[in-house]
Formats: structure tokens, C-alpha cells, sequence
């Protein structure tokens, strides 16, 4: 076959060409540090980095889930501990109270103190966080208790039985709420045997008031039985809050699990591919030499 002028300079652009787009992928795999840039670079390795994207995407909401739900589980242990601590007031007025020796005005200001005891625990009942009552169940945005002290029984519950579920990996939930009907025994959620909680208080500041000590005294079985509830609430929330860090630092090392699986299929080998860079910009160099020496040629340099 004949070899002309032109077809030497016509594969010579070929080439400039072909190395000009290699020059081009290698530069933006420098400049991204990406090996796998478009879908057509490598198919098998972008499907594969889209999949470990899509869990890492996964595992950053699951992440998100877990600290929120642990927010809202230690919101919830900081009032726990709060009513605990207004029982056990409570408990000890019941104590000074069964002491049969009393002065005469001291029943009414300790059944007064009683009383400001249950308007405490109505306002812990009704405690917010982020405009939504959380002893609410799922009724979150309407006032779950209010308080007649002259009703029978003196405070009622207007929320529900609803529990918050927040799913923290695949599959699994945490439930991160205490309803308000669980916490206080109302209409004997968590004991039927048991009066709820403001109607054993109000009891117990009615016999304070009235004198008498027999009655006040067994009332501190009721105080005893609530308080053991709130214990095992408590104890309940904080088992939750043990296995949210667990969970959390199983999904962190889920992430960097998956992150370094991620660039070992997309990320490019710096080091290799700039000694790649510099030698097609070489080869470059060197076509385009030929080339230019193609294009000075003429008959006079065949005729020498």
C-alpha cells in the first residue's frame, strides 16, 4: 500500500487527538481526584460507587435518626428525674405529716405544700420541647393535662397511648416518648390497682388536712408504688439511651466502612495517574513535533 503525505499527517492528527482527550480525562481526574468521572469511564465501578452512595446516604439519615431520638430520650430523663424528685417531696410531707404530735396549723400548710406539689407535676406533665408535648402519645400539639382541683379526679389527660417510633437502622425502631397516661397511671394504664398519681395526692392532702394519721401513713404505699413505677420508667429510658450509643457507633464504623470502600472504587491514584498525566503529555509533545515536521516537508527534500 501506498503511504501518502497526507495519510501520514491525517493519522498524526489522530493521534494528537486521542492523546489531547486522554491529556483532558487525566487532568480532571487530578483536579476531582476521581478515577470513575462519568458512568462510561469504568460502568461496573460507577454502578458499584452509586450503591455505596445510596448506603452511606442510608446511614447518614439512620445517623441523624439515632442523635435525635437520643436528644429527645435525655429531654425526657431530665423531667423523669424531676417528677421523681416531686414524689419523693411529696413522700416526705407525708411523713411529717403522720407524725400524730402535729401542731394545729401545721396540716393545712403541709397539705398546702401537697397541693403546690400537683400543680408542679400538671406543668412537667405538660412539658414542651420544640412546640410538641411530649408526654402527649401522638396527640403532641394539644395540652395532654389539665388541672381542676375540685373535680374528681382533679386532673385530667387528653392525649393518647401513641408511642413515638424512630427507626435508627434498617429495620429497627427506638421508641423515644413515655406517654402521659403510662407515666401518671391515669384511668390505671400501667397498674389498674393503683389510683393515678394526682388522685393519690389529692387523697393524701385531704387526710393531711382532716388530721389524720392512720390514713396518711397508708397513703405512703400509694406514694411507695408510684415512685417504684418511676424508678422502672427511668431505668427503661435509660437502657434506650445505652443502646442509641451503641447504635450510633455501630453506624459510624458502618461509614467508614463503606467511605473507604467508596474510594477504593472511585478515587483515582494521584501519584499514578500524574506519571500517567506526563507521559501522554510527552507523547503530546512528540506528535505534535512530528506533525509540525510533516507539514515543512516539500518536494525539494525528496529531490536531494
Amino acid at each position: 500500500m501506498r503511504i501518502t503525505t497526507r495519510m501520514i499527517a491525517n493519522n498524526l492528527i489522530a493521534r494528537l487527538a486521542q492523546t489531547s482527550e486522554q491529556i483532558y480525562r487525566l487532568q480532571s481526574q487530578v483536579a476531582s481526584g476521581k478515577r470513575v468521572l462519568r458512568p462510561s469511564d469504568d460502568p461496573t465501578a460507577a454502578a458499584r460507587a452509586r450503591a455505596l452512595r445510596s448506603d452511606l446516604a442510608q446511614i447518614a439519615r439512620f445517623t441523624e435518626n439515632a442523635s435525635y431520638a437520643t436528644n429527645l430520650l435525655s429531654d425526657l430523663d431530665g423531667s423523669l428525674d424531676a417528677i421523681y424528685d416531686t414524689v419523693r417531696e411529696a413522700c416526705d410531707i407525708a411523713l411529717q405529716a403522720g407524725v400524730p404530735t402535729l401542731a394545729d396549723n401545721q396540716p393545712d400548710a403541709l397539705a398546702a405544700m401537697v397541693d403546690e406539689l400537683i400543680e408542679r407535676l400538671v406543668s412537667l406533665g405538660n412539658t414542651q420541647r420544640e412546640g410538641r408535648y411530649v408526654f402527649a402519645g401522638h396527640s403532641t400539639l394539644e395540652e395532654p393535662f389539665s388541672l381542676d382541683a375540685s373535680a374528681s379526679p382533679p386532673v385530667e389527660y387528653a392525649g393518647d397511648s401513641g408511642l413515638v417510633r424512630i427507626e435508627v437502622s434498617q429495620g429497627d425502631t427506638v421508641v423515644a416518648n413515655v406517654t402521659g397516661d403510662e407515666l401518671f397511671n391515669m384511668d390505671g394504664a400501667a397498674d389498674p390497682a393503683l389510683d393515678d398519681l394526682f388522685t393519690t395526692l389529692s387523697l393524701l392532702r385531704d387526710e393531711i388536712r382532716a388530721g389524720d394519721t392512720d390514713a396518711v401513713s397508708a397513703r405512703l404505699e400509694d406514694m411507695d408504688a408510684h415512685l417504684s413505677r418511676l424508678l422502672e420508667l427511668r431505668a427503661e429510658v435509660g437502657g434506650r439511651i445505652n443502646r442509641l450509643e451503641l447504635c450510633t457507633d455501630r453506624l459510624a464504623d458502618m461509614k467508614v466502612s463503606l467511605t473507604e470502600m467508596r474510594s477504593e472504587v472511585e478515587d483515582a491514584d494521584l501519584v499514578q495517574t500524574v506519571v500517567d498525566l506526563e507521559t501522554q503529555e510527552n507523547i503530546y509533545q512528540a506528535t505534535a513535533a512530528a506533525a509540525a515536521r510533516i507539514g515543512q516537508l516539500s518536494l525539494l527534500d525528496f529531490l536531494r
